[in-house]
């Protein structure tokens, strides 16, 4: 038997769809766990009543990662009918050479910011299918745990596979006006009164112009400054 070469996180999942039970990694007799940022290869085989299902029913398999509070996915892969071994045969999986589907994800699309004393966080795996019929009917085989645990290795990186959930500096200068910035169009600063003063640019003068409040008939107004570079 020749010696195993590792370039990346191999799990092989067996779910078995007639029982209420977690999907096992079969390479390691247990839940799936891996490090933080690893490039990982998720191959799934689905059985009912200890026989590998047949589906050459499936248009479509996805593979989704939820915190499992399952307010957050994330990430999830789908593979079409072409991508999907209808019946992979019992032998095939037992020697690691066939499977349903792989759901290949790269150590960027797993490299999350970890939370908790110990820096490791689980998260559950759930594995659905639509069917080929008109309408597609919805399926779900099963979930799993799915451990992920810190190395130290690298830098997580939130961002990498999430939508922008923050601005820019540019889209930030486009949408609001900023504090005590040369070059917009609002400002505050202090005065050579030494008093803090509201500022407005006018682009016809090239100057900003204070609003400065004072008493009129016993009531405060604004009145409009001396114009200042």
């Amino acid at each position: 038997m020749p010696n195993p070469v590792l370039d990346y996180k191999r799990v092989r999942l067996k779910f078995e769809s007639d029982k209420w039970t977690s999907a096992q990694d079969v390479l390691a007799s247990a839940t799936p766990q891996m490090y933080r940022g690893n490039d990982a290869s998720f191959e799934v085989c689905i059985y009912w009543l200890s026989q590998i299902v047949d589906l050459s029913n499936m248009a479509s398999l996805t593979l989704a990662i939820w915190t499992t509070d399952f307010k957050t996915r994330k990430i999830s892969k789908t593979v079409s009918a072409a991508e999907i071994t209808a019946i992979p045969t019992a032998a095939g999986w037992a020697d690691g050479s066939e499977q349903h589907a792989v759901f290949a994800f790269t150590g960027l699309e797993l490299n999350w910011a970890l939370t908790g004393v110990l820096k490791e966080e689980t998260f559950t795996t759930v594995l659905c299918g639509v069917t080929n019929n008109t309408p597609g009917r919805d399926i779900t085989f099963g979930t799993t745990s799915l451990k992920i645990v810190e190395d130290g290795e690298g830098v997580s990186d939130e961002t990498a596979n999430h939508p922008q959930l923050y601005y820019t500096q540019a889209d930030a200068d486009a949408r609001f006006v900023q504090l005590n910035g040369d070059g917009y169009t609002f400002r505050v600063k202090r005065a050579a009164d030494g008093n803090v003063y509201q500022y407005f640019y006018f682009e016809e003068i090239g100057k900003w112009v204070p609003r400065i409040p004072k008493m009129v008939d016993g009531q405060y107004t604004l009145t409009w400054g001396e114009p200042e570079d």
